[in-house]
C-alpha cells in the first residue's frame, strides 16, 4: 500500500496549522486517497496504475487548490489586533479591516442577514426619533420656551377628600402629578411672595368669540382670561373678539332641502365626543331614588337621533309638533332608563327635570358624551322648541364626501347669521380620530416594531439556519452518499428550524399571553385575553420561518456529496 502522507505534508506546507490540525487533515486526506486507490484497483488497474492516477487527480489544480486556499483563508495569521497587548497603530487596524473583509466575504448569508439587520434597526430608531422629536422633545413657539413652566396645585387624594371635578362622561385624569386650577387668593400670594421667576401670570378657561373686520368674513377665535402679565412671560400679543350667539330652526330648514343633505338638525350644548355638556337633576314623579341622579341635559331639534343613527329603543323620537305650546316631553338614553326605572318601562311615565314636570315618549341608544373609554353618562334630551338654548351645533348628514356640501353649508349659514362664522367643523371620523390619536399613534408604534421584530426574525432565522447548514456541510454530504435524496434534506433542514421556531413560540406566546393586561388600555371593547392574535401571530411567525429557511434548505440539498465529503 503506497505512504501518501510525506506528500500530503509537503503540500500543506505553505498553510500555517497547529500541528494537531494538521495531523488531521492528513489523515484524512491519506484515507481519501487510499479510498480512490482501492476503488481503482477494484475496477480493474494495477497497483501502479492506480497509484499514478490516484496521485494525479490529487494533484490537479482543480481539486486542491480550492481545499489549500479555504485553508488559508481560514488559518492565515494576520497581526493580533489593537488590544491592552498592544499599542493602537494604522497597520494593526489595516489588518482589522482585512480579517472583517475577508471573514463578510466568506459568509455572504451571514453578511446579507447583518446588513439588512443593521438597516432596519437604523431606519426604525430614525422613525422613532423623528417622531419622539415632534411630539416630545420640540420646544413652544415662544421666545426662550425653555424658560416657561406650568404652576399649579395638586390635590392630595387622601381618604375622605375628593379629588379634582371631572365632568361626567369623560375620562378622570391618570397622571398623579397633574396640575389643577389654584384659587385668586393663593395667586395673588404666589405673585407677592416669589422671588424665583422673571415674571409670572395666570389663565383660566377659555371660550368662544367671533372676530368682525371690516370688508372680512366672521372669524372664530378663542378667548381667555389672563392677568396683566400674562404677555410678558409669552413675549407675545394677544387677539380679541366678541361673544355671540345663534338662532337655528332657519338654518335647519334651508339645510334640509341643501342637494347632497339628506337630513339636518341642532343641538345644545354640545354633540357625542365634544364634551360639552349640562349637568342637571332628575327625579320621577311618586318614586324615591337612591344615588346619583345627575343626568346630561341636551336639547335637540327633530332627526337629531336619525342624523347621528342613534337607535330608537321604544317609544317614539321627538317630531314637528313638539312645540312650545305642546305638552312637556323628553327621551331618555338607554343608561338613564337603567339607573331612574331599571326594569320598568319609562315610555309615558312622568319625570321632573328641567325646572318642570314632563312625559318620558321614548328610550333611545348610548352616546358617548366625552370619552370613548369611560361608559356613557346617563342623557336626556328636551325638544329645542321647549328649552332656552338657542345656540349650538348643526349636526348633518350627507350622501357623499361632506367636503361637497361644505361650501353651501356655510351659504345658508352667512344668509341667516352674516355675522356669526362656522366653528369646529368636523366629522363623526375626525371625531373619533381625535379621541383616539395617542392610542393610535401608540399602536402604530407598537406596530411597527412588531413588523420590526418579526423581520429581524426573520432575517436571524435566516442567518442562524445559513451558517448551521455550513458547518453541517460535511454530514449532509455523507447523508447524500449513504442515499439521502434532496426532499430528505430539505426536510431535515426545515425540521430542526420549525424546533427552533415552536419553541420560541411557546415561551413567547406564554409571556404575551401574561403581559396582555398592559395592552388592555389602549383597546376598546376588546378582551387583550382573544386567542385570535396570538394564533394569526403563530402563523404568521411560522410562515416566516418557513420562507427564511427554504434557501438554506435548498442550498444544502444542492451540495455535490464529493465536494462536501472534501470539505473542513
Amino acid at each position: 500500500m503506497p505512504d501518501w502522507k510525506p506528500e500530503i505534508r509537503e503540500r500543506l506546507s505553505s498553510v500555517r496549522l497547529a500541528p494537531a490540525r494538521e495531523a488531521e487533515i492528513v489523515e484524512e486526506l491519506s484515507q481519501h486517497l487510499e479510498d480512490r486507490f482501492r476503488e481503482l484497483v477494484t475496477a480493474g488497474a494495477t497497483a501502479d496504475e492506480a497509484e499514478r492516477k490516484a496521485r494525479d487527480e490529487f494533484s490537479a489544480e482543480d481539486v486542491l487548490a480550492p481545499y489549500l486556499s479555504a485553508l488559508r483563508r481560514a488559518h492565515w495569521a494576520d497581526p493580533a489586533p489593537p488590544a491592552a497587548s498592544r499599542a493602537f497603530s494604522l497597520h494593526g487596524l489595516g489588518a482589522d479591516l482585512r480579517q472583517s473583509w475577508r471573514g463578510l466575504r466568506s459568509s455572504p448569508s451571514f453578511t446579507a442577514a447583518a446588513l439588512l439587520v443593521l438597516t432596519l434597526g437604523i431606519g426604525a430608531t430614525t422613525a422613532i426619533f423623528a417622531v419622539v422629536d415632534t411630539v416630545v422633545l420640540r420646544g413652544l413657539p415662544f421666545d426662550d420656551d425653555d424658560r416657561i413652566v406650568a404652576v399649579g396645585e395638586r390635590i392630595a387624594m387622601e381618604k375622605g377628600r375628593k379629588g379634582p371635578f371631572v365632568m361626567p362622561g369623560t375620562a378622570p385624569p391618570t397622571d398623579p402629578q397633574a396640575l389643577s386650577q389654584i384659587e385668586p387668593q393663593n395667586y395673588l400670594d404666589w405673585i407677592a411672595r416669589q422671588q424665583v421667576f422673571e415674571s409670572m401670570a395666570a389663565i383660566d378657561a377659555y371660550g368662544e368669540n367671533t372676530l368682525l373686520l371690516p370688508g372680512a368674513p366672521p372669524e372664530a377665535i378663542v378667548r381667555s382670561r389672563v392677568t396683566a402679565g400674562f404677555f410678558d412671560v409669552l413675549k407675545a400679543r394677544a387677539a380679541i373678539g366678541r361673544v355671540f350667539t345663534a338662532a337655528f330652526e332657519d338654518i335647519v330648514t334651508r339645510l334640509r332641502h341643501v342637494p347632497g343633505i339628506v337630513e339636518a338638525s341642532a343641538a345644545a350644548p354640545g354633540i357625542p365626543l365634544r364634551v360639552n355638556m349640562h349637568i342637571d337633576g332628575l327625579t320621577v314623579s311618586g318614586k324615591v331614588l337612591d344615588g346619583d341622579t345627575s343626568v346630561s341635559l341636551k336639547s335637540v331639534s327633530p332627526a337629531y337621533h336619525r342624523v347621528l343613527k342613534i337607535p330608537l329603543r321604544s317609544g317614539r323620537l321627538f317630531e314637528a309638533t313638539d312645540q312650545t305650546n305642546s305638552a312637556p316631553v323628553t327621551i331618555l338614553s338607554e343608561a338613564a332608563a337603567r339607573v331612574f326605572f331599571r326594569d320598568e318601562d319609562p315610555v309615558g311615565r312622568r319625570v321632573v327635570l328641567a325646572g318642570g314636570e314632563r312625559t318620558v315618549i321614548g328610550v333611545v341608544g348610548n352616546a358617548r358624551q366625552g370619552s370613548l373609554e369611560i361608559n356613557p353618562h346617563p342623557e336626556v334630551y328636551l325638544p329645542m322648541t321647549q328649552s332656552s338654548n338657542r345656540s349650538g351645533y348643526l349636526v348633518i348628514r350627507t350622501s357623499g364626501n361632506p367636503d361637497d356640501v361644505l361650501p353651501d353649508v356655510r351659504a345658508v349659514v352667512s344668509a341667516v347669521l352674516p355675522h356669526d362664522p362656522l366653528r369646529y367643523i368636523a366629522s363623526m371620523e375626525e371625531l373619533i380620530a381625535r379621541q383616539t390619536a395617542t392610542r393610535r399613534l401608540n399602536m402604530v408604534m407598537l406596530s411597527l416594531f412588531g413588523a420590526l421584530g418579526l423581520a429581524i426574525s426573520t432575517i436571524g432565522v435566516f442567518g442562524v439556519l445559513a451558517h448551521l447548514v455550513t458547518q453541517r456541510t460535511r454530514e449532509i454530504g455523507v447523508r447524500m452518499a449513504l442515499g439521502a435524496t434532496r426532499g430528505q434534506i430539505i426536510q431535515m433542514v426545515l425540521r430542526n428550524a420549525m424546533a427552533l421556531v415552536l419553541a420560541g413560540i411557546v415561551v413567547g406566546g406564554a409571556a404575551g399571553w401574561y403581559l396582555s393586561t398592559v395592552a388592555k388600555q389602549f383597546l376598546f371593547g376588546l378582551d387583550p385575553h382573544d386567542a385570535r392574535p396570538f394564533v394569526l401571530s403563530a402563523i404568521a411567525l411560522v410562515v416566516a420561518a418557513v420562507l427564511a429557511s427554504y434557501l438554506p434548505a435548498r442550498r444544502a440539498a444542492s451540495v455535490d456529496p464529493t465536494v462536501a465529503l472534501r470539505s473542513e
